[in-house]
């Protein structure tokens, strides 16, 4: 016989406490399909109303990040009370401060700084008015001046067509090179032991096509011969030095495919594996090139040498 505080469930078939058999007949009993299917929906309802967490933007751990707390407020100032006339109908003036003490050489000195700021240094003026950006921009403007696409003469056109790896330079870099040429044919311009020995290095890197790793480890391999060779980078930055150029930044197929330059310089997108040139920039949104490399135009300058 069920006690007194037993309950029959008629959903069950078992003698239970009066809070569980109001839980049965409010939700189910245990393993019904009814309580299953309103503990799913009670589930569906928690996720679906729940708040998400904002995920954080990519951070960038070389970059200085500036603070996200607003600036503080500026201090605002109380107005000053308005001056009342005096009995005798005129303003009141402000009261002056403590009155310095009378200096005797004051006058020499706003004399000096006054010679100071009228004397201009003539040299330096004229020095500045030589500049090329005078010609491109002006002089309130920090703007970088715009390049001047040259136009080769015919004498310098039939040069190339008979030099054609000379297209890509200015005449006075084939001017300046083809000087130098001539003075190191003469014997008038000689490199020194270390910066002849940096050139070679390098030619020979160019001219095998192996890796840096292969090239580093040549000063281990031959420490007596080959101890103080440089390293790939400083090789590459003396060599650019020593000729008188600087590195130009080539767009390149993400698989190394071609090279957007020459006739594939109007293509947006590789002919071989069909992959786009740009991308866009997660951070500010823009396009930018997928895959970059640098080229050293200094096989003229050995070619020269």
């Amino acid at each position: 016989m069920a006690g007194l505080s037993k309950q029959w469930c008629n959903y069950c078939n078992k003698d239970l406490a009066p809070r569980t058999v109001r839980r049965h007949a409010r939700i189910g009993c245990p393993g019904s399909p009814r309580r299953r299917a309103i503990l799913l929906q009670s589930i569906r309802d928690l996720l679906a109303n729940r708040q998400r967490p904002i995920p954080p933007g990519p951070r960038h751990y070389h970059r200085q990040h500036f603070p996200r707390s607003p600036p503080p407020r500026p201090l605002v100032r109380s107005p000053s009370p308005p001056s009342s006339p005096s009995s005798h109908g005129q303003t009141s003036r402000p009261a002056k401060g403590p009155r310095e003490p009378p200096d005797t050489d004051s006058q020499p000195r706003k004399r000096a700084q006054t010679n100071a700021n009228d004397d201009i240094d003539v040299d330096a003026e004229l020095e500045r008015l030589r500049q090329p950006n005078l010609l491109f921009c002006r002089l309130e403007s920090n703007a970088r001046p715009r390049p001047v696409k040259e136009i080769p003469d015919k004498r310098m056109q039939a040069i190339l067509r008979g030099e054609p790896w000379l297209k890509g330079l200015t005449t006075n870099q084939i001017l300046k090179m083809r000087a130098i040429g001539d003075l190191v044919k003469k014997g008038s311009l000689k490199l020194c032991y270390s910066n002849l020995c940096i050139v070679q290095a390098f030619n020979y890197k160019v001219d095998t096509d192996i890796s840096g790793r292969a090239f580093s480890k040549l000063a281990r391999a031959f420490p007596e011969e080959l101890g103080t060779l440089p390293t790939k980078f400083i090789t590459r930055s003396c060599a650019s030095f020593l000729s008188g150029f600087d590195p130009i930044h080539l767009d390149c197929c993400i698989n190394s495919c071609i090279a957007y330059t020459g006739k594939y310089e109007q293509l947006s997108m590789c002919h071989h594996c069909a992959e786009g040139q740009y991308a866009l920039d997660p951070d500010t949104g823009n396009a930018r090139p997928r895959r970059t490399f640098q080229y050293l135009p200094i096989i003229p300058q050995l070619v020269q040498m």
